[in-house]
């Protein structure tokens, strides 16, 4: 089970957005856009990347596969800003150890709704826009969209 924050349980996730984009995307009949935020930590210096998904269309997504973190992060999600649904869980792929997986495992959200920011916490102090997460579907449809990484 994935375990919701807030700036008052975790307090070094307040900080400066210094990324922000909402990207679209279509996968089969999911329609919508991934937000891909970074923000710098005022009390570390060091970066977390966030996701969001905001769904214009059903059927909803059911996992978001970011990639380049294969380092120890913590994860989780907030109950403190936007969204109505956070993801259940997140795991490592055995076979790519640098890949997380958020699942929200029957949590969906519907048409016009938007999921609760989740996260990465890491120790990195600088990112590119060279990665990419990937998106799939309850239909089984996947799309892989480019998004913001830290850099080791």
């Amino acid at each position: 089970m994935l375990n919701p924050v807030t700036l008052v349980t975790e307090p070094s996730l307040k900080g400066t957005v210094i990324y922000d984009r909402l990207i679209p995307f279509e996968c089969g009949k999911s329609k919508g856009y991934l937000q891909d935020r970074v923000v710098k930590s005022k009390s570390t210096g060091k970066l977390h990347f966030y996701s969001g998904i905001r769904l214009s269309s059903a059927p909803d997504i059911k996992t978001v596969e970011r990639r380049s973190f294969p380092k120890r992060v913590a994860v989780g999600f907030r109950t403190d800003g936007i969204g109505y649904i956070g993801p259940q869980k997140a795991s490592r792929i055995n076979d790519k150890p640098d890949h997380i997986v958020f699942d929200f495992a029957g949590n969906a959200t519907g048409p016009g709704e938007k999921s609760r920011l989740f996260f990465m916490m890491t120790t990195a102090d600088r990112y590119n826009k060279n990665n990419y997460t990937t998106l799939s579907s309850y239909d089984g449809c996947v799309v892989s969209i480019q998004t913001a990484q830290p850099i080791w």
